[in-house]
């Protein structure tokens, strides 16, 4: 079942597996995917697994991103400081 929760952005936050919405789907796909694939306890842990992997990859660019313009700012910081 999806839940759609608003944000604050205006956007809505997906919760909970869906088929792609952007790509075309029989109309047979629903069924499908409520019936076979989300009752298939190896698929619904591979798919967990991939999005666990997938968080942790986009987290991990953030942070890194964060880092680096943190270091630019202190940077930056330091290089006006010794001007006069």
């Amino acid at each position: 079942m999806i839940r759609a929760m608003p944000r604050e952005s205006g956007h809505l936050l997906l919760v909970g597996p869906i088929l792609n919405l952007c790509s075309p789907q029989s109309k047979h796909a629903p069924a499908l995917f409520q019936e076979v694939l989300l009752k298939d306890q190896e698929y619904m842990e591979r798919i967990q697994r991939h999005y666990r992997m997938f968080r942790e990859a986009i987290d991990g660019k953030a942070k890194e991103a964060r880092q680096g313009k943190r270091k630019a700012i202190e940077g930056s910081k330091h290089s006006r400081g010794g001007r006069s």
